[in-house]
């Protein structure tokens, strides 16, 4: 088994306890903020495990230098896991969280005509970036997505 395949496996399994999990949904809104960052970080780090896997690594670097979910995560990750950072990040530009006193890009936004339009989610999670709410649910499943492209087209699906 290749080793970028526990990493795809975590994920997965991250992603459907994020978004099909009726526990997820029960737990405290900082845990789950929490959570949904440590998906986009081992999101992200997914390329370091294709890397190791023997994935060619110029190809990987430019797969994720080119996609806009992954640049996003790479964003996350890096803001989150540093205080400071040593460089100006690239593009896309997250929400300045730290400046306003925020402990997350990560946002709750709340939807009043959703539960008029008998709608089932009416508090959202999204991610701050370019000035813009994405939803981080669907946001998720993006970047899922471009991961399971890359893998296609390398015919390395699992």
């Amino acid at each position: 088994m290749m080793m970028y395949n526990y990493q795809i496996a975590r994920l997965e399994r991250m992603y459907n306890f994020i978004t099909s999990d009726t526990r997820f949904k029960d737990l405290d809104m900082s845990l789950r903020v929490d959570i949904i960052l440590s998906f986009f970080m081992h999101c992200y780090h997914l390329g370091d495990w294709l890397k190791a896997s023997g994935l060619d690594e110029t190809k990987v670097n430019n797969f994720i230098h080119n996609t806009y979910e992954l640049q996003v995560c790479r964003n996350l990750t890096n803001s989150t896991k540093h205080l400071d950072l040593d460089r100006k990040p690239s593009p896309p530009k997250l929400f300045d969280y730290k400046a306003a006193g925020l402990p997350s890009p990560i946002a709750r936004t709340y939807d009043p005509l959703a539960e008029i339009l008998g709608e089932a989610e009416t508090e959202y999670l999204v991610i701050l970036v370019d000035g813009q709410e994405i939803n981080c649910y669907d946001f998720m499943t993006r970047c899922m997505q471009k991961w399971k492209e890359l893998l296609d087209n390398e015919e390395l699906s699992q």
